[in-house]
């Protein structure tokens, strides 16, 4: 039976985005909520983030797949998580490398996987857009450690209603693009 990595993992796309759209919604309609509130709205989006790699990584396992960045992207998405539920920040600083930190890790990893979409999926700079702007998002968070909770909530908010958006159209376009049949590409044998 032939299977695709993009194929099996639109679906984990599509939950992404829709997480994120819901997250990013939440900061820009109520900007006010305290820094506290974010973090642990965060928290929870990373954990559902580590949770749905978790359960692809126990599918690739199973199916004697290569496991190792669904591995990595279920560590980083449960330590994240769980590291933003357990603590209380006395300022913005810690949250926002935090967040830094996972939005570098996953933007890179979000660059690297729009290669994996073959050459004729005309979409793939999409992704390679939103690994790109988490990257940039992330290295400014890093940069302006103390924002305050409004604009935190702002930022963070607009970040993820655009990258929320871009992983739906290309998750959505992913599905459609490979049930019609079109990829010989990236294909392996089981």
């Amino acid at each position: 039976m032939k299977d695709n990595l993009i194929v099996r993992n639109w679906v984990s796309m599509l939950l992404k985005g829709l997480l994120g759209l819901l997250f990013g919604l939440l900061l820009v309609v109520w900007p006010d909520i305290t820094l506290k509130a974010v973090i642990k709205l965060f928290g929870v989006f990373a954990l559902v983030f580590g949770a749905v790699w978790g359960v692809n990584l126990l599918r690739d396992i199973m199916e004697g797949r290569r496991w190792g960045w669904s591995l990595a992207l279920t560590l980083i998405g449960v330590f994240v998580g769980l590291m933003a539920l357990a603590r209380t920040y006395r300022t913005g600083m810690l949250a926002a490398l935090l967040l830094a930190l996972w939005l570098m890790v996953s933007g890179v990893g979000e660059v690297a996987a729009s290669s994996l979409f073959p050459p004729g999926f005309r979409f793939r700079w999409i992704l390679a857009l939103d690994g790109s702007l988490s990257i940039l998002v992330g290295f400014l968070l890093m940069l302006y450690t103390e924002p305050t909770a409004f604009v935190f909530a702002v930022v963070v908010g607009v970040y993820f209603i655009l990258v929320g958006m871009m992983d739906i159209f290309v998750a959505l376009q992913a599905r459609r693009f490979f049930r019609q049949g079109d990829v010989e590409i990236l294909m392996v044998e089981d």
